[in-house]
């Protein structure tokens, strides 16, 4: 255990000191991942990398902190409202993992890295089930708000004073409210 504690320490550290061509990685890989992060200014793009990168180590440090649940939940309504799906939010916390092997690999050739990336892994798929939830979670609300107003909807047409009606594209009636039905 102690060993694996000072192997973490050791890779955590190697991540802080080679950050920056990691962050370098990440915004190549940005500009790959789709149309929303290739139009973005670059140095939104380099914020964008920055932040991702920040948040994947904060997670790699504390799991469990509520500053990171926080940042999660934020980025993901963020990018939800931007239309960013859940396929890509997912891809984006994993994307740092290859920029962190790539660039280490590169950096110590003879360094072995196994239990630093076997981590890795581990935070981005604890990650990844925080970011499912908080989509989850926010497509229920959505859902929800969606049918409240469906419902208002069909009250406002149902009880509306004056004859309402639908047809379909053929000219035929397919429904109609309580007025006209009262005719």
């Amino acid at each position: 255990y102690a060993w694996r504690v000072v192997m973490d320490a050791s890779f955590r550290k190697l991540l802080d000191l080679n950050r920056a061509a990691v962050e370098r990685e990440v915004f190549v890989a940005l500009g790959e991942l789709n149309e929303f992060y290739r139009n973005l200014p670059e140095s939104k793009r380099t914020e964008s990398a920055q932040r991702i990168l920040g948040l994947l180590l904060l997670a790699y440090d504390n799991l469990r902190s509520e500053t990171l649940q926080r940042a999660v939940l934020g980025l993901v309504a963020q990018r939800h409202e931007q239309g960013v799906s859940l396929r890509e939010a997912l891809h984006v916390v994993a994307m740092p993992r290859r920029a962190i092997c790539q660039v280490l690999r590169q950096t110590y050739p003879n360094e072995d890295f196994f239990d630093g990336f076997e981590r890795l892994t581990q935070v981005i798929e604890e990650l990844s089930a925080m970011i499912i939830e908080a989509y989850d979670h926010r497509m229920s609300g959505i859902l929800e708000e969606q049918a409240a107003a469906e419902r208002r909807y069909r009250l406002l047409y149902d009880r509306a004073p004056i004859m309402m009606h639908s047809i379909d594209a053929q000219g035929r009636l397919i429904e109609v409210n309580e007025e006209w039905e009262a005719v």
